[in-house]
């Protein structure tokens, strides 16, 4: 997550999930990422993109 061959758009995978690349922080030093659904997870399984949240927030 911290490549300086990051362009916006681009996919990172880690062992906490996939996240896109949107781009350097308003500080100019750190990177924003923004978490998106693992795609080989199904709707309706606890991650995929159609999956309820829990009362704690999480999915």
């Amino acid at each position: 997550m911290n490549d300086s061959l990051l362009q916006k758009g681009d996919i990172v995978v880690t062992d906490r999930g996939f996240f896109v690349f949107r781009g350097p922080a308003p500080d100019g030093v750190t990177n924003e990422f923004t978490r998106v659904p693992d795609p080989a997870l199904p709707a309706n399984q606890p991650g995929g993109p159609g999956a309820k949240s829990r009362p704690d927030g999480r999915r």
